[in-house]
């Protein structure tokens, strides 16, 4: 399965979506949809554990020539807040320092 390929090569589980989705409406272009599952993440700054949600942000990453396709990526981004310190941070993007991309 081409999604599976393509996802496996950012380090990314299945396991580890909430929710994924590949089109593929052009020969030679994809286009996923990714949410990642809720976990608990530690705060940069004082390195409690939370999975208190603040917002999200829809963030678009653009990739040429993966495995022969051009691949557009719609990535769901959640934000944390810390109860602890009172500050917010993003969690962690398996699509960042892998490969040339554009940021939308």
């Amino acid at each position: 399965m081409k999604d599976i390929s393509i996802l496996a090569l950012f380090g990314i589980n299945t396991d580890e979506l909430e929710n994924y989705h590949v089109e593929d409406n052009e020969p030679g272009a994809l286009s996923i949809s990714v949410s990642k599952r809720k976990t608990f993440s530690s705060c940069p700054c004082c390195e409690v554990l939370t999975n208190k949600i603040k917002d999200y942000q829809n963030k678009t990453y653009f990739f040429r020539n993966i495995n022969g396709y051009d691949l557009k990526v719609f990535f769901k981004h959640r934000r944390y807040w810390c109860p602890e310190c009172n500050k917010s941070f993003m969690e962690s993007n398996p699509f960042i320092n892998t490969h040339n991309y554009k940021l939308t």
